[in-house]
């Protein structure tokens, strides 16, 4: 949270943050979930090196992901794109 609250003191009031981050994909196509599959490996391997990242990953997925967890820390999401099927988003809010 430390971190946030520094970015959002470093931006101009009122200017753009830019959020990239893991997306909660509500498509059920083929690349959708392999798409998934390949980030939930990649997350899983991180834990050998970090244990605890995978379940942190985990929670952070079931709050929504960026765009939960940002209206979660009370930021409104003004735009939204998102790619990789769903999985990865790009969030515009304003500082």
């Amino acid at each position: 949270m430390q971190v946030w609250e520094a970015i959002k003191r470093a931006t101009k009031p009122g200017g753009p943050i830019v959020v990239l981050d893991f997306a909660l994909s509500q498509r059920k196509s083929i690349g959708a979930k392999v798409s998934w599959a390949f980030i939930n490996a990649d997350e899983k391997n991180i834990d050998r090196r970090d244990p605890g990242h995978y379940a942190n990953f985990l929670e952070f997925m079931d709050r929504g992901g960026a765009k939960g967890w940002l209206i979660d820390n009370g930021e409104t999401v003004n735009d939204e794109q998102c790619f990789m099927w769903g999985n990865f988003g790009v969030f515009v809010l304003n500082a």
